[in-house]
């Protein structure tokens, strides 16, 4: 094997030949060159999520909304809801984590919550939402890799679909604990 075939492999994938058509169709693959759309999804997501950052974008709309965040439910939701739309918008599970991370976390701590709560609902409605959106990072993999729609296996995802909805939820529970921690019920 030359240099050159060496490099035409990395570009353009290995076709595998053997006896086995399964086999040679789970060896061949195509290289750098088919996982060019991919990878500039990738680079326009995070082109966007510079932008948004750069010019406080997220800030600003959380500027508005502040003074609502008075509860640990609306200070969750509002989290949660900045993730998901996040994904929604930009389509990468990173910047659903980062952008709102970084937007939430002087409220979280000026409501006396613990950073692990941010943290729970960063991952619960950032990461795991990432899968269910159809142009976003995870769900384009999916898609390409199991060849089926995402709503083909939207039914199978009952983790990425939970756990937002389980966040909220506990948030509200946080209400009740602190209401009753402020009125001396153990």
């Amino acid at each position: 094997m030359t240099i050159q075939g060496v490099a035409n492999i990395l570009m353009n994938g290995y076709v595998a030949q053997t006896a086995d058509p399964k086999i040679n169709e789970l060896l061949s693959r195509g290289g750098i060159m088919s996982m060019l759309s991919s990878a500039s999804l990738i680079l326009l997501a995070l082109a966007l999520g510079g932008l948004l950052i750069k010019y406080t974008i997220v800030e600003t709309i959380v500027q508005e909304l502040r003074e609502k965040m008075d509860r640990p439910s609306r200070l969750i939701g509002f989290t949660a809801l900045s993730c998901i739309g996040i994904n929604l918008i930009v389509g990468e599970q990173y910047l659903s984590i980062i952008l709102p991370g970084e937007t939430f976390k002087r409220s979280f701590e000026q409501s006396g919550l613990d950073k692990k709560y941010l943290t729970r609902t960063l991952a619960d409605a950032g990461a795991t939402v990432n899968s269910l959106v159809p142009w976003g990072v995870s769900g384009t993999f999916i898609m390409g890799t199991m060849k089926v729609s995402a709503l083909q296996y939207l039914p199978f995802v009952f983790f990425a679909i939970l756990a937002p909805i389980f966040t909220i939820i506990g948030g509200f529970l946080l209400n009740h604990k602190k209401e009753k921690s402020q009125i001396g019920v153990n």
